[in-house]
């Protein structure tokens, strides 16, 4: 088994001790099928074409978290865009927050969610025993592009990821604090996009769902 650097999760590895890929998590459910934003929304995520695709994986997490001082999905969606600003189109299903701005330098898509993971991935990062090295070189084995590094997030704790897919630039934020799971996953044309989207998020967002 192997921590996955964007998401946090267990996963298995293949048969050359490498993750395997199709275990790796993806970026969204179903773009474009099912959001409350309307026509308007899902066509232009379907115009994002087959990278989306490619990304498509179901988050697989409840919607509500314990321990974060956020804990409802609504109330996550309405904070993230707050802190975005205008020009993001928003949707909102159960497990999941979507946003897309067309107009934005690199078109960056973010994906949030709220959710548990009880697998001990905290507790080893917290006593040391996995390292933000080791999340990194797990990462790198997926994608050489990956770099990884910890995120100041106290009392929570967590990590970003950069990495590339299909042509564009991804970056994500894992946040873990008693169990409780934030995953931001932010995907743009280039790296200083997805980068700067990430980085807002990180520090208008993250310190108020983690909460004091």
């Amino acid at each position: 088994m192997a921590i996955c650097g964007r998401c946090g999760k267990m996963r298995a590895r293949d048969g050359a001790g490498k993750p395997a890929v199709a275990a790796w998590c993806g970026f969204v459910q179903n773009l474009g099928d099912g959001f409350d934003g309307g026509t308007m929304v899902r066509h232009r995520l379907r115009l994002l074409g087959p990278t989306l695709a490619a990304l498509a994986a179901t988050i697989g997490m409840p919607a509500s978290a314990e321990g974060f001082a956020v804990r409802e999905i609504a109330e996550l969606a309405g904070q993230a865009a707050a802190v975005l600003g205008a020009g993001f189109e928003r949707s909102t299903t159960e497990s999941q927050v979507v946003l897309h701005c067309e107009d934005c330098v690199g078109e960056p898509l973010v994906a949030l969610s709220l959710g548990r993971q009880a697998d001990g991935t905290e507790q080893r990062v917290r006593s040391g025993q996995t390292r933000i090295a080791t999340l990194e070189e797990q990462c790198k084995a997926r994608d050489p592009s990956c770099e990884l590094s910890a995120l100041s997030v106290s009392p929570a704790v967590g990590w970003i990821s950069s990495w590339s897919m299909g042509g564009r630039a991804g970056a994500t934020a894992v946040v873990l604090r008693d169990g409780d799971l934030l995953t931001i996953r932010v995907l743009a044309a280039d790296a200083a996009s997805a980068g700067k989207v990430l980085d807002a998020l990180v520090q208008g967002l993250i310190p108020k769902v983690v909460g004091a």
